[in-house]
C-alpha cells in the first residue's frame, strides 16, 4: 500500500486460490472461477483501509515496499492512541500477514474508539467471514451497510457472504448492486456471472462475463468463464475465439494457453 498523509485506497475482494484454475473433473472442461484477487491487491484485498478521515481514498498499491507500515502505525498509535484509522490499518496489516486474531483485536479497538466506523466494520466482517464465523460476519457487514448503503465494497462483501451461504439469489442482488454503484468493478461482474451460471441463467452469465472483459480487458478469469460457458453450450468455436482474445490481451498467460490446449484436445 502506498503511504500518504490523507489516506489509503479502499480495496475489496474475497480470495479463492488460483489453483482452482483448470482443475479438471469428470465431465468438465475447466471450472468457473470466481472470487478473484485483483491485480493491484494484497493477500486479503477486501480489507478496506483508511488512514485519514472518513471517505479519503487514494490509488492502491501492492504489498511491495510496505514492510515499514506496521512499525509506522505502531509509532503513530504511541503518539495518538485514540486514532481509529490507525487501529484499522494496523488490523489490515495483521490480516494480510495471516494474524486473524490480532486483526480482530485491532478492528475492535478501532470500533471502540468510533462505534460507527463503517470501514472497520467492513474489515472486521470480512475477517469473520474468512474465519467461518458467519453470525458475527453478517452482523458487522449488515451494520456497515446500514451506515453506507451505497458503498460498492460493502455490497460486494455481503454478496460474497451470501454466496458462501449458498443463498445465490440474495448474493446476486448484492453483487448486482455493487456493479451498479461501481460500473468498472470487474470482480463483481465476474462473480455475478458465476452465480448466474450456478442458477442456470446462461444468457445473463454471458452478459456479465462480457461486461467484465469490457471494463478490464486483462481480467483473465472472465475470458476463461465465458469460454467455459460456450463449451457447455457445445459452441467450441466461440470458446476458441474467446481464448484467442485472452491470449492477445495477455500473451504470456499460462492459464490461457493451457485452456486452449484443453479445448483443442476435445473431440
Amino acid at each position: 500500500m502506498q503511504s500518504s498523509n490523507s489516506g489509503f485506497q479502499r480495496l475489496s475482494q474475497a480470495a479463492v486460490s488460483r489453483s482452482h484454475f483448470l482443475r479438471l473433473a469428470a465431465g468438465a472442461l475447466f471450472p468457473f472461477v470466481g472470487w478473484r484477487l485483483p491485480a493491484a491487491a494484497a493477500a486479503n484485498p477486501e480489507l478496506a483501509q483508511n488512514s485519514g478521515g472518513p471517505g479519503t481514498k487514494q490509488a492502491a498499491a501492492t504489498q511491495a515496499g510496505t514492510a515499514w507500515m506496521p512499525a509506522y502505525l505502531e509509532q503513530t498509535l504511541k503518539l495518538r492512541p485514540n486514532y481509529p484509522e490507525a487501529w484499522n490499518n494496523l488490523g489490515m496489516m495483521a490480516a494480510q500477514e495471516g494474524n486473524a486474531g490480532e486483526a480482530v483485536q485491532n478492528f475492535q479497538q478501532s470500533l471502540l474508539l468510533r462505534p460507527g466506523y463503517a470501514t472497520a466494520l467492513l474489515n472486521l466482517g470480512n475477517v469473520y467471514r474468512r474465519q467461518g464465523d458467519f453470525a458475527k460476519a453478517q452482523e458487522c457487514l449488515t451494520h456497515a451497510l446500514d451506515i453506507q448503503p451505497n458503498d460498492p465494497e460493502t455490497n460486494y462483501s455481503l454478496g460474497m457472504f451470501y454466496a458462501q451461504q449458498n443463498q445465490l439469489p440474495r448474493a446476486a442482488d448484492f453483487l448486482q448492486k455493487a456493479a451498479e454503484l461501481r460500473p468498472d468493478y470487474p470482480e463483481a461482474l465476474n462473480n455475478l456471472g458465476v452465480l448466474y451460471v450456478r442458477e442456470q441463467e446462461y444468457a445473463k452469465a454471458e452478459e456479465q462475463f462480457k461486461s467484465c472483459i469490457r471494463v478490464n480487458p486483462k481480467f483473465d478469469q472472465a475470458y476463461l468463464n465465458l469460454a467455459r460457458l460456450y463449451v457447455m453450450q457445445n459452441d467450441k468455436e466461440k470458446a476458441r475465439a474467446v481464448l484467442q482474445d485472452l491470449l492477445r490481451a495477455l500473451p504470456e498467460s499460462a492459464t490461457g494457453k493451457q485452456a486452449m490446449d484443453v479445448l483443442n484436445s476435445l473431440p
